[in-house]
């Protein structure tokens, strides 16, 4: 027996989480083996990928919201490193922080 689910179930949230936290690419929730192993073990099926794109695209809007208020009247600093990943690809890494 499968939960069902309403769109403002955190359990969404989670998944987003999961997935976004651990670099699991979003395709996976397609998956049948990925579909299989949600519905066996937490009883709920995986949100489609448009909306754990739509929840990405939330959290990111709150954890920005959150540095604007957590660096709001202070003086920061910000550090940027390029690199290139395992495909060679270029990356750069964003260190953030604020003088107390």
């Amino acid at each position: 027996n499968l939960i069902s689910l309403d769109s403002s179930s955190s359990f969404i949230d989670d998944v987003t989480k999961l997935l976004s936290s651990c670099n699991i690419p979003l395709s996976v929730v397609n998956h049948p083996n990925f579909i299989a192993f949600m519905e066996k073990y937490c009883g709920q099926r995986p949100p489609s990928r448009p909306t754990i794109n739509n929840h990405l695209k939330s959290q990111s809007s709150n954890i920005l919201s959150q540095i604007k208020e957590n660096v709001q009247g202070k003086d920061v600093y910000i550090s940027l490193d390029e690199t290139r990943d395992i495909k060679d690809r270029p990356m750069t890494a964003v260190l953030m922080g604020s003088w107390m």
